[in-house]
């Protein structure tokens, strides 16, 4: 994904940045170096809660969980259902699941503003 990287913490904010011009963010398994995989590092800890606290989506493509930790593995299940961070196996559906999340965002502004202007004409 460019020359956007996660490797230690100072990325991080790097990331975030780059999240807001696209209302989220996807990372492939090559942009995402050792230590974000190296769960006792912190890094992906540090990277997840960052995302959820700006309510920022990331989407994760790690074709391949079996080559890392069974920890790893495990995170990659407990994210299988997550409304902010997930991991898929391949790039398309990463990207539909960004777009559908911005397609529904943007659905809610729109019926939120159909509400007011209606509650406006009573």
């Amino acid at each position: 994904m460019g020359n956007l990287y996660c490797n230690s913490r100072d990325d991080v904010r790097s990331l975030l940045e780059a999240s807001f011009s696209a209302d989220g963010l996807l990372l492939e398994s090559a942009d995402l170096g050792e230590n974000f995989f190296d769960l006792s590092s912190g890094l992906a800890g540090e990277l997840f809660q960052t995302f959820n606290n700006y309510g920022k989506k990331l989407a994760l493509v790690v074709s391949d969980t079996s080559i890392y930790s069974r920890s790893f593995q495990q995170l990659v299940l407990e994210h299988q259902y997550h409304s902010s961070i997930r991991f898929f196996g391949g790039e398309d559906a990463a990207r539909q699941w960004l777009q559908d999340k911005q397609e529904s965002k943007l659905k809610g502004i729109q019926e939120g503003i159909q509400e007011g202007t209606e509650g406006e004409a009573s």
